[in-house]
């Protein structure tokens, strides 16, 4: 199977249901990896900001991602961001002290 890396996509050679001839594109592995670095490393400094702003600048660091590498064939790619994030963002919550938590809204 012959691949070609371009923009931060991996291309390769693949078939559509019907059994057609198509060119599947994927986030390349080092890109994933740096964007989810580069989203928790965010959400380590805004940690002590209040649920909601976190919220808002998570989801806009997520629509940025979401808009340069949302393409048909995709899909497993964003969602594995998707949920990478919102793991490290219930575990970046779990570990405030209760007193700041009774304020969630």
């Amino acid at each position: 199977m012959e691949t070609i890396y371009f923009l931060g996509f991996t291309h390769f050679c693949t078939r559509n249901r019907k059994g057609n001839f198509m060119v599947g594109r994927k986030t390349e592995k080092s890109r994933l990896k740096r964007s989810i670095r580069k989203i928790t490393d965010k959400m380590k400094e805004i940690r002590h900001w209040a649920i909601k702003d976190q919220a808002d600048k998570i989801n806009e660091m997520l629509r940025g991602h979401y808009n340069y590498y949302g393409m048909g064939g995709n899909r497993k790619s964003l969602l594995r961001v998707y949920y990478i994030v919102e793991e490290y963002w219930r575990k970046m919550l779990c570990s405030r002290s209760w007193k700041g938590l009774h304020n969630l809204g």
